[in-house]
């Protein structure tokens, strides 16, 4: 997931730089908007740009609201882990195997 952030904030950098930086002969003829800053096909470029951001957005979304497991189950790894060294007794083990169930 943080690989897929990463590339998706790397495109959306990179992207309207690189093609400012190929279209520099429309610039200067700010009078001219028939064209545009991207040429005739600025609309994809732009599609492009948001289509990333919302994918960027949805990514950091599904990220945040992952459900976070292995709570209960380190909990009961760390009961077994305890009656194995001998911390706690079966009585005690038993106990609280149930009140995590």
């Amino acid at each position: 997931m943080k690989q897929i952030i990463s590339t998706a904030v790397t495109i959306l950098f990179l992207q309207p730089s690189f093609l400012l930086a190929n279209s520099g002969q429309m610039m200067g003829n700010w009078g001219d908007h028939s064209m545009g800053w991207f040429g005739g096909m600025g609309w994809i470029s732009m599609l492009f740009f948001w289509g990333l951001v919302i994918l960027l957005i949805i990514a950091l979304i599904k990220w945040i609201m992952a459900p976070k497991t292995g709570t209960a189950n380190s909990a009961l790894e760390i009961l077994k882990a305890r009656y194995a060294k001998g911390e706690i007794d079966k009585q005690e083990f038993e106990n609280k195997k149930q009140d995590l169930n």
